[in-house]
């Protein structure tokens, strides 16, 4: 309480204050140092300090109009990047009971903690191209005051301090004849003003010290109705969390499917290679043995050649895919996946229920259901807004009695007052509010808009990946129906009768191509079958999937 008077009095926590008016503050702030350091060795002072907070490193910007004009650059949009990038913005509130707090969008620390990274920070300029702020301004960090105060419009600093064991009076005298001597400055644009009890003393004026509370009944439903409304917001900010990660999901998935068609790829490089290698070594001994020439041992090295060159592109495939396995963990690993493409069986689908499944549980769909909610509460607010409230009030005030030449002069008694109050307001709400409730019906019906939208995006896509996946279903079917073991019987026989004379080496050659043509092209089915079935679940919005 009576950091509270003295408040009243001066300004400060203090029982006496000298306050420094002045335009320039750090002149202001050297005299108010050397004052202090006066009133340090006057008898009787204690707590003597400079009230305000000492300069603090402050970030200047200033821009260069010139070259922000060359570039169709408002100094507007300069500032609204610095507001944003470094102060930040407040874009929406979370309301918690009766409390509401500002979410607030600014540059992480890391990026805005030095002048070199702001003037990183790049403006539109009007044909397009993105201007560093560093061309546009200077920027750089100085020393300047972090509180400036003024009264009857003068900048000021205050030298606030406390007497112990000696009267005012004299301590007054004994000040202000110190400071004359050691304290220099311009009187023509400073001066000194004494405050605090001072004043108090001096005029001995009577002191009201007030106190009061108010409170405002709102009526209508206004506070259900906000809950109402922030809950929906918050059910909708979950589902397009939801819905985000159910499309990093499926992005991780597809790369899961890649890194396993990618090793299946190279174990088939792999085969082709070590069939050709052992094709070469049986040439080898054929030519030893005088039943071929140079040509057909020639002409097979070449051949193991050309595959070891796809071998190793395929090696380096893999590496790719497994690494990129490691950035949906959060690291630069390689992740080596653990599954079988051919154990994924085709599954039967009825496009009904997943249609169905997909409207109900897709997050998508289900932001677009609670926006609608909230639009029906901000509707059902903006109702309940034209409603009037009522403000009841209660206060106290102590008027304490005059002392000094006052009392001669006007003699007061100390009182005590109570008051109370009610306020009504005119009841013009339901026309002011009237707009508020149409911007909150438009509102509600193009949610409402959006949501049938949802679904409808939720059906085609449901469709569209089924008949994708009907197609890779019935694909696959032709590999595993024979072809794969009428490519391997092919392949068998030709190599046995070239072994015996009975077949060309350009027919084992092109019979070894075909092979490793056809078992490709099953395991990119398979690849396809995967993805497909990946796509259908994310569409249908459900997620049983095991590779």
């Amino acid at each position: 309480m009576i950091d509270g008077v003295n408040d009243k009095i001066s300004g400060a926590h203090s029982e006496l204050v000298l306050k420094v008016y002045g335009r320039d503050l750090a002149e202001a702030r050297r005299i108010a140092t050397q004052i202090v350091d006066t009133l340090d060795h006057v008898a009787g002072s204690a707590d003597v300090s400079i009230d305000q907070e000492s300069p603090l490193p402050q970030l200047q910007l200033h821009v260069n109009r010139e070259t922000a004009a060359r570039f169709g650059i408002n100094v507007a949009d300069i500032a609204q990047l610095v507001e944003v990038a470094i102060g930040g913005r407040a874009i929406a509130q979370v309301f918690l009971g009766e409390r509401r707090y500002d979410i607030v969008v600014r540059l992480t620390e890391s990026a805005r903690s030095t002048p070199d990274q702001i003037g990183d920070l790049t403006v539109q300029s009007a044909s397009g191209a993105r201007i560093p702020l560093a061309q546009l301004a200077t920027i750089d960090v100085r020393a300047g005051e972090s509180t400036i105060t003024r009264e009857t419009n003068r900048r000021h600093l205050t030298v606030k301090l406390s007497i112990r064991g000696r009267d005012l009076s004299s301590f007054l005298a004994d000040a202000k004849d110190q400071i004359e001597q050691h304290v220099s400055y311009d009187h023509n644009l400073y001066e000194l003003v004494w405050g605090g009890q001072f004043d108090v003393a001096r005029s001995g004026a009577p002191t009201v010290v007030e106190v009061s509370a108010s409170h405002t009944f709102e009526l209508g439903g206004k506070r259900r109705n906000r809950i109402a409304a922030a809950e929906r917001a918050v059910t909708g900010a979950k589902d397009d969390l939801e819905d985000s990660l159910r499309t990093l999901r499926g992005q991780a998935a597809d790369a899961f499917v890649d890194a396993l068609s990618a090793r299946l790829v190279m174990a088939s490089k792999q085969r082709t290679l070590d069939n050709l290698t052992k094709l070469v070594e049986k040439n080898e001994d054929r030519h030893r043995a005088g039943d071929i020439g140079d040509l057909p041992v020639t002409q097979a090295r070449v051949e193991a050649g050309r595959f070891r060159g796809d071998l190793l592109v395929a090696q380096s495939e893999v590496r790719n895919a497994e690494l990129g396995l490691g950035g949906f963990t959060g690291s630069a690993q390689i992740i080596t996946p653990r599954g079988d493409l051919q154990a994924l069986s085709p599954r039967p689908f009825e496009a009904t229920a997943l249609i169905e499944g997909a409207k109900a549980h897709r997050p998508d769909v289900r932001s677009a259901r609670a926006a609608v909610d909230q639009g029906r509460a901000k509707r059902d607010l903006a109702v309940s807004n034209r409603q009037i409230d009522l403000t009841v009030g209660l206060g106290y005030a102590h008027s304490f009695e005059a002392s000094g030449s006052y009392a001669v002069i006007a003699p007061t008694p100390a009182t005590d007052t109570i008051s109370a109050t009610l306020s009504v307001p005119i009841p013009l709400a339901r026309r002011l509010y009237r707009g508020e409730l149409d911007a909150a019906i438009a509102a509600q019906g193009q949610a409402e808009t959006q949501l049938r939208a949802a679904e409808l995006k939720a059906e085609v896509e449901v469709r569209q990946a089924l008949a994708r996946y009907q197609a890779t279903v019935d694909r696959l079917e032709l590999y595993t129906g024979g072809i794969l073991t009428d490519a391997d019987k092919v392949l068998a026989s030709t190599t046995y009768n070239y072994v015996r004379g009975g077949a060309t080496l350009l027919e084992v050659l092109e019979a070894q191509r075909t092979v490793d043509d056809v078992y490709l092209a099953y395991y990119q089915a398979l690849t396809d079958h995967a993805h497909a079935l990946i796509a259908v679940e994310q569409a249908a919005g459900i997620w049983d999937l095991k590779l």
